[in-house]
């Protein structure tokens, strides 16, 4: 990494996989110093310019990240921060059974490479 802070952002009720999939958008450093110093600048989230990563709930009514399900910490031990993503309501082991998925630090700074 470029030992800069990142910014992701929760939308659990985004409907870009069915509705309220949710969403997490990832926005590299880089891309927030390109924002500029002042304040208030809207830049909107189906613009894929405005941001690095995007990952999707699954399938409708999963809400990717719902009851604050986003952490960042080192979850295999490598010494680097990871992504890690909750969907409460996905029913892949049976209905509402929730579902979790982590990003790998490399993951990430492969599309950081890109």
């Amino acid at each position: 990494g470029d030992g800069l802070s990142d910014l992701v952002l929760g939308a659990p009720y985004a409907d870009n996989n069915g509705s309220d999939s949710g969403s997490v958008w990832v926005m590299f450093s880089t891309l927030i110093d390109d924002v500029g110093a002042t304040t208030g600048n809207n830049k909107p989230l189906n613009t894929t310019t405005n941001y690095n990563i995007r990952y999707d709930g699954g399938a409708a009514s999963d809400w990717l990240t719902y009851y604050s399900s986003l952490a960042i910490g080192d979850i295999n031990g490598d010494g680097l921060s990871d992504l890690v993503l909750g969907a409460p309501y996905a029913d892949n082991n049976g209905a509402v059974s929730g579902s979790v998925r982590s990003e790998e630090r490399r993951v990430v700074e492969e599309c950081r490479s890109r």
